[in-house]
């Protein structure tokens, strides 16, 4: 395949840097998909959404203070508190 990275792609990795599992090898792509799926398509509309509102540029600046019509640390493919219910806690990484 091409290297295109779908909307997929980006949950999976968003999820995997989350849960604090890239040196983990059972959670592979598919693993995620297959456990995972609900939390994948939530964060897949919801940064879509994000996006979308990002482009009309909704976000207006005022002399140096940010007057915000609506909040923006949602930025797309973070992990937000409806994503993290969806999700296990995370591991606490020992490298």
């Amino acid at each position: 395949g091409s290297m295109e990275h779908t909307d997929e792609d980006k949950a999976i990795a968003a999820i995997r840097n989350y849960l604090n599992v890239g040196n983990k090898a059972k959670w592979t792509d598919d693993y995620i998909k297959e456990n995972f799926a609900i939390a994948i398509d939530s964060l897949i509309n919801q940064s879509n959404s994000i996006n979308a509102v990002l482009t009309q540029g909704i976000v207006e600046k005022e002399e140096g203070n940010s007057r915000v019509a609506f909040d923006t640390s949602f930025k797309p493919w973070t992990i937000t508190d409806n994503i993290k219910s969806l999700l296990p806690p995370p591991f606490l990484g020992v490298y």
